[in-house]
């Protein structure tokens, strides 16, 4: 597994509020789904992670929307899709990757996520394979890398202590603990490098605003067990190509325990992109555009 050291050098200014993106509205199970579409070609479906929105992808929209059909989409529970109350598990988010899939008519897509939508997109891969064109995996979320981060102990409490998760499930519905969250949570998610666009942090923040927004993240914490299936697994014979990225000073999803989960899995490309934390993918986006365009033409080769 090889390491890229390039550091910081962004070129492109685009981003998604530049691009003419269709938006639309899927009803899922009851729920509002907002989908972000730009683009044609050969079909490239986004997933971002828990607490953010389909923003994440501002750059790689940019980038790929000139060569491909790129839908970014508002996962439930975020953005401004639906916070149905439900239980966020893994298989909850498979569910609705394979749905959206459907509703799209997306015929072999390129799943590209980050954390939990690089661990439903895994899922969705496993159950259906031949479905999957490739998989591009930024920061894998799985029981093993979250309890290695900075939310691995507020996560064991939760699970351990039945007295501690009711207390915070109180705490969600706090307006002074979701200013705090507001205020400390993006910048959790960044490395050394920062945001090349420093209005995103003011987006994120207001993102966080939202009263039902700690709700979600909370379930999706009580949830995490079921994401230990992730750590159990190596890549099976049969299953779509694989490109991992990771920042290499992930305070959320650490690659101490990213580097485990690769060597377990073993995809076919491992980037560590340095000074990049959690949205390597805004952090670093030439780099990362790099890397997912190089994957792009390596699929395109093996499929002649």
């Amino acid at each position: 597994m090889g390491k890229v050291t390039a550091g910081p050098s962004p070129s492109e200014t685009a981003r998604d509020g530049d691009q003419a993106m269709e938006r639309s509205v899927f009803d899922w199970n009851g729920s509002r789904v907002v989908l972000h579409r730009a683009g044609s070609g050969s079909p490239i479906l986004f997933l971002h992670n828990g607490g953010n929105d389909h923003r994440i992808w501002d750059y790689q929209v940019a980038r790929f929307s000139r060569s491909h059909a790129v839908i970014a989409v508002d996962l439930p529970g975020y953005g401004d899709s639906d916070r149905p109350r439900t239980s966020y598990t893994l298989s909850f988010y498979e569910g609705f990757v394979r749905d959206c899939i459907d509703h799209l008519s997306l015929e072999r897509p390129v799943l590209v996520g980050n954390c939990v939508g690089s661990a439903m997109a895994v899922r969705y891969a496993l159950s259906c394979p031949d479905r999957v064109a490739g998989l591009v995996l930024c920061n894998v979320l799985t029981e093993r890398t979250l309890s290695a981060g900075v939310f691995g102990p507020l996560y064991r409490a939760i699970v351990r202590h039945p007295m501690v998760r009711r207390l915070v499930a109180r705490w969600t519905g706090n307006a002074a603990v979701r200013r705090i969250a507001r205020e400390i949570s993006p910048s959790m998610q960044y490395g050394e490098s920062g945001d090349p666009d420093p209005a995103f942090i003011g987006h994120l923040r207001a993102r966080y605003a939202h009263p039902e927004h700690l709700r979600v993240l909370y379930d999706l914490l009580c949830n995490i067990p079921d994401f230990a299936q992730l750590d159990r697994m190596a890549k099976p014979a049969g299953f779509p190509k694989t490109c991992a990225i990771w920042g290499e000073q992930n305070r959320v999803l650490p690659w101490s325990a990213g580097r485990e989960w690769c060597e377990r899995f073993v995809p076919e490309r491992m980037v560590v992109l340095p000074k990049s934390g959690h949205l390597v993918m805004r952090e670093l986006y030439d780099q990362v555009n790099e890397c997912i365009d190089g994957f792009l033409s390596e699929l395109q080769a093996a499929q002649g």
